[in-house]
């Protein structure tokens, strides 16, 4: 029985797990970073707008839970809404809004996976003539 080593330089595809790291070069490192850091820079107005995606929606869920709720809830006080409706609306409210920026996290989410999918994929089919 044939013992198997395993490292973190490991691949999932066999022929490549098989391949003696003795083969790779240093001419074969440099190609794999010039391609890599070339997708980088084509894809660098993704990660960026992914980026303010994400801080854009952090933001707008911190202020709306900490500048704008509390406000809502101090009107509502200055005009003697009962306090049970008050904290039922508000409730409501709170629950709405959380919904939506969970839906905005998700569909944030769903993009930059497929940009880091398609990414992966076009550095793997570089990578393959290396």
């Amino acid at each position: 029985m044939s013992e198997r080593r395993f490292t973190i330089f490991d691949d999932d595809d066999e022929e490549k797990a098989h391949k003696n790291p003795k083969e790779i070069t240093v001419e074969m490192l440099n190609k794999q970073q010039k391609h890599y850091m070339k997708l980088l820079r084509d894809y660098s107005q993704e990660i960026e707008f992914i980026d303010k995606l994400m801080r854009d929606c952090r933001a707008e869920r911190r202020k709306f839970f900490g500048e704008e709720l509390p406000e809502i809830s101090r009107r509502l006080s200055a005009e003697h809404i009962d306090e049970r409706a008050k904290a039922e609306w508000l409730h409501r409210l709170s629950a709405a809004m959380q919904a939506s920026f969970d839906a905005s996290d998700r569909l944030t989410a769903a993009f930059g996976i497929d940009k880091a999918e398609e990414f992966r994929a076009k550095l793997e089919s570089k990578m393959k003539g290396i």
